[in-house]
């Protein structure tokens, strides 16, 4: 349910984030529970002038029964509305989370827009196990605004927009992830995570690691690599108007990072 400055899914570094221009209120109610106002101010990308168009406004209550915790949000985004809901709670040892959210389009009849839907539940799961910390969760996503075929996709505007604002990061519908996180050592952390789109399918793999060496410098090194044949969302496909194949190169990285 967070409209506004998200993390791209396959993000390692997670630090630092570009910020937004807005207003926040947050305040407790002993009979509602905890209320979170917000209003973000954007400028038009054509003029660069501030615009209500190009504004958000949100609400959000979070209140709490027992061991299990529920969300609800209402929003105007941009000349969209919004409304989502989500819940949080515990099965045995394990976490689970649900979160849903669905965007009336702004209709103007040009492109016959509808409705849709975004939803994303997930388990995770934390164990000791040889001495060793394990944590690992198992991820569904389902994006409304998705299609399969993928070079008209980038033609949608709806999806575009939503691509620039970074706020959409695929193009496809159901997609399945997980991450699994060993601690080999108390400095040395170890992750393989895996997104996948379960209709092509297709996706991208993120083995890596950390090695806190010093209290203030740290390594972190891994792999990025897309996997599946060709015309699939991460094994690539011609993009619309250009005889050219669109694809994300497989990288490699290095960090040496100091704090202080």
């Amino acid at each position: 349910m967070d409209l506004f400055n998200l993390f791209p899914p396959n993000a390692i570094d997670r630090d630092y984030k570009v910020g937004d221009d807005m207003v926040n209120a947050q305040f407790a109610s002993p009979n509602i529970g905890d209320i979170q106002l917000l209003y973000v101010i954007q400028r038009d990308p054509d003029d660069r002038d501030v615009k209500t168009s190009q504004a958000s406004l949100a609400g959000k209550a979070h209140v709490a029964w027992g061991t299990t915790e529920f969300d609800i949000m209402m929003a105007k985004h941009f000349e969209d509305w919004v409304i989502g809901g989500g819940s949080v709670g515990y099965l045995r040892d394990a976490a689970w989370l649900v979160n849903a959210s669905w965007t009336f389009l702004d209709d103007n009849g040009e492109n016959g827009r509808g409705d849709y839907l975004s939803l994303v539940a997930n388990i995770d799961y934390s164990r000791t196990w040889w001495q060793k910390n394990f944590y690992g969760f198992i991820e569904y996503y389902y994006n409304g605004l998705g299609k399969n075929d993928y070079a008209q996709a980038l033609l949608n505007p709806e999806i575009s927009e939503r691509l620039a604002r970074g706020e959409l990061f695929v193009l496809g519908q159901n997609y399945l992830s997980g991450t699994l996180q060993v601690d080999p050592h108390p400095l040395v952390n170890v992750y393989f995570t895996a997104i996948n789109n379960i209709e092509d399918p297709s996706g991208i793999l993120q083995p890596r690691a950390t090695w806190d060496i010093t209290q203030n410098i740290q390594i972190t090194g891994g792999l990025n690599i897309y996997y599946s044949a060709k015309d699939t969302e991460f094994g690539g496909f011609t993009v619309p108007g250009m005889d050219l194949r669109g694809k994300a190169p497989d990288s490699a990285y290095l960090w040496l990072i100091y704090y202080f």
